[in-house]
């Protein structure tokens, strides 16, 4: 086997490795969202009687247990399994080809619900499903296949410095600005829009964690000790840490204000595109793909991808669950008013209300 030929035989294992820690994380992704979900459906079958209205006794210590089981199992998997998967994964390929994996997460939800949590799925989110393993299969076979090697903490300040990345930033705080700007003064639909995609936004503003491996991989490769890493380094560990944290706030202040399918859905889109548009200006997808014909089906891929995202978030949407509380309240990112909810026929005052909403947070589909 000649270099060249060796050297795109170890790419190509290196981006298959990539993509079974891309699917593995979006696996432990729905199955922890699934525990959690049906840690709150427990609860749900022994609070309601058959008229739908709350129990006089009290629940079982048994199901209590159950509940905070199944709990725990899944915020393991959401903040530890998953996110170390993730950044397992992209030790080996762009960030532009695994972060629209993350969509598979929906798709799994979708396909085992009925088998788990016994919800069934409706016919639209099946076509959404399929969407997105649709975008997903494009994207996977025309994207950008190639990996960054090994980089100095010089090499990304100067990457950092160019005027595209600044433009990129500048255009991504002014998008920032305008979201909160619709969320404060905009009509409903404006505030929801702009809820439901300001998370993903912020989350994908990630150069850091794909940059920082590149700075450590580089180290080690030299056998710098710990104690001898650049400052830089550790500023960058803290930007990648940070975004994703800041998203998931913002992810949690959406779902107290709207359905949580629309609000999982539109973060996952939106954090996809917003990845998408960052690699191609941070590591040139488009410059990487085989052929113009590949940056082509690339883009159709993230079109189809996100539409299946966007059925998904229509159909949170149009359904209702009777037996979902519902909250409804002023959607400003600096103030809240006072909730009315009801539960079945029971009115709750507000401090209940308050208790209650934030027990169905996740209570649907959740990312």
């Amino acid at each position: 086997m000649s270099p060249a030929d060796a050297a795109a035989a170890t790419s190509t294992s290196q981006w298959t490795t990539s993509i079974y820690f891309s699917v593995a994380a979006s696996v432990i992704g729905a199955a922890s969202k699934l525990c959690i979900r049906k840690s709150y459906t427990v609860l749900e079958l022994e609070s309601l009687n058959s008229t739908g209205e709350p129990p006089t006794g009290r629940i079982p210590c048994l199901t209590y247990l159950q509940a905070f089981v199944l709990r725990g199992i899944g915020v393991l998997g959401m903040t530890t399994l998953n996110p170390l998967f993730c950044v397992k994964s992209l030790t080996y390929a762009s960030p532009s080809i695994l972060a629209p994996f993350s969509g598979l997460t929906l798709v799994f939800i979708v396909a085992c619900s009925e088998h788990t949590i016994g919800e069934k799925p409706s016919t639209s989110q099946v076509v959404a499903a399929a969407l997105i393993v649709l975008g997903q299969i494009i994207i996977a076979l025309c994207g950008d296949h190639t990996n960054i090697g090994d980089l100095s903490i010089d090499d990304v300040r100067e990457a950092y410095l160019e005027p595209e990345f600044i433009s990129y930033l500048i255009g991504m705080f002014g998008w920032i600005v305008l979201l909160v700007g619709l969320i404060n003064y905009g009509d409903g639909t404006e505030r929801r829009f702009s809820w439901g995609v300001i998370g993903g936004s912020v989350t994908g503003v990630q150069p850091f964690p794909k940059d920082a491996l590149a700075v450590i991989s580089g180290l080690q490769h030299e056998n710098v000790p710990l104690e001898e890493y650049p400052p830089g380094l550790f500023f960058l560990l803290f930007l990648a840490s940070a975004m994703p944290l800041i998203g998931l706030a913002l992810l949690m202040q959406c779902m107290r204000r709207f359905d949580a399918s629309f609000s999982a859905s539109m973060f996952v889109g939106s954090m996809i595109i917003s990845v998408s548009v960052m690699s191609a200006v941070r590591y040139d997808t488009f410059g990487h793909v085989d052929s113009i014909l590949n940056g082509i089906f690339y883009t159709l891929g993230l079109c189809v991808l996100t539409s299946g995202c966007v059925v998904l978030a229509c159909e949170g949407t149009a359904t209702s669950d009777p037996t979902r509380i519902n909250v409804e309240e002023k959607s400003n990112i600096f103030r809240r008013t006072s909730s009315e909810v009801t539960y079945g026929t029971v009115q709750l005052s507000d401090d209940q209300a308050t208790d209650s909403a934030a027990s169905s947070i996740t209570s649907e589909y959740i990312v």
